[in-house]
């Protein structure tokens, strides 16, 4: 699943199967750091969990579950994802890693089963890197990052 093989009608149905996005009863943004170097490197999940706020919670699940925010392009940078955003509903856990840098994402399950490929942001970097600098504002690598 990837915006540059899929039509807009694949792309929402696979997000129509993200409950736990669609109406998450949690939403937790994780800092990510990379372990590696090089092309080897990958990004591990750090378990310091930064609660979102419901509004913030709301505009980030949108944001992700909507094909406008995405472009059909790609990147070529190493995916050096910054955050996790962790979806929780009932038993349901999806998370997504964001790379702000190249403006790709991945949906995966917490322990790295990939339930998409690499999709590139469009309009919806944006309001992920709000809500981003928002859970981290001592993060310096985070605050950096250019709207």
């Amino acid at each position: 699943m990837n915006t540059l093989d899929n039509s807009r009608a694949e792309l929402e149905r696979f997000f129509a199967s993200l409950g736990a996005v669609r109406s998450p009863d949690t939403v937790d943004a994780l800092p990510v750091a990379m372990v590696g170097e090089g092309p080897s490197s990958v990004g591990q999940v750090e378990e310091r969990p930064v609660r979102l706020a419901k509004d913030a919670a709301r505009v980030v699940g949108r944001t992700l579950l909507s094909a406008d925010s995405y472009e059909a392009a790609m990147s070529a940078c190493f995916f050096e994802p910054a955050v996790a955003l962790r979806f929780r509903r009932g038993r349901s856990v999806v998370q997504v890693l964001v790379c702000f840098r190249c403006g790709e994402l991945v949906f995966e399950e917490p322990g790295g089963r990939a339930l998409s490929g690499r999709m590139k942001l469009g309009s919806g970097r944006a309001p992920l890197l709000a809500a981003a600098k928002k859970a981290f504002p001592d993060h310096q690598e985070i605050q950096a990052l250019k709207e």
